[in-house]
């Protein structure tokens, strides 16, 4: 018996050839790794801290994702003495300082931060937006980096996004010099903050929630 031929198969075949000429031409896309996402709480989160502006740059993620991912990506940027041989310290504005009325703590560190940015993005059931603004005061491009530390200076600000009436709430505001320490190649950490008020809004403001970070940390319940 001779071999066996079926008629159908050219036209199967030339089908197949063009499914496949479709795939070529639709670009390679369908064999390249999806990217994380850095953005809203729910999407996928790959923090790097291999610059300083990288790490608040995940500090300012975290706060506006108010999720545990976002917390540990903006604590990620901190100094742990647990990892990195040298801890996370915060400084008050003397002025903030002194009238606080409560107990103050001896030493702000990783511990209190973390107690702090979970009473923080709680404080309002609303979206945050952060922004790391310019501290004129101190140009960018005036900042040190030797690549094994770095001092930066930036003004913060913090929004709550109003949902019920569309409007923006200014929670947080204030400067900070931010001092950095090269960890590893790829990591660098915020060893400490030393904040200040506002001189434009002052130590009293006119609108209350218009406060220092600061401000906000002794009077989250975190000191002690």
């Amino acid at each position: 018996m001779g071999t066996v031929t079926s008629r159908a198969s050219r036209p199967l075949r030339a089908g197949l050839a063009l499914g496949l000429l479709a795939v070529l031409v639709a670009g390679c896309d369908l064999f390249k790794p999806a990217t994380p996402e850095a953005g809203g709480g729910g999407s996928t989160l790959l923090p790097s801290y291999a610059t300083p502006e990288s790490c608040l740059r995940y500090m300012q993620i975290g706060i506006e994702r108010k999720d545990n991912a976002g917390q540990d990506a903006y604590l990620g940027a901190l100094a742990d003495t647990t990892t990195d041989g040298q801890g996370f310290h915060a400084f008050f504005d003397p002025a903030v300082w002194n009238a606080y009325g409560g107990i103050r703590p001896a030493d702000w560190d990783l511990r209190h931060e973390a107690q702090f940015l979970s009473v923080f993005i709680r404080s309002f059931g609303d979206p945050y937006e952060m922004r790391w603004l310019e501290d004129l005061d101190y140009p960018i491009a005036n900042e040190v980096n030797d690549g094994k530390s770095a001092i930066l200076h930036r003004r913060y600000k913090v929004w709550a996004l109003r949902q019920s009436t569309a409007d923006t709430l200014l929670i947080a505001v204030g400067y900070a010099k931010l001092s950095f320490a090269r960890i590893s190649v790829l990591r660098w950490a915020l060893i400490r903050w030393e904040d200040r008020v506002d001189p434009e809004v002052g130590t009293q403001p006119e609108e209350d929630d218009q406060r220092t970070f600061g401000y906000r940390r002794l009077n989250a319940g975190a000191g002690g």
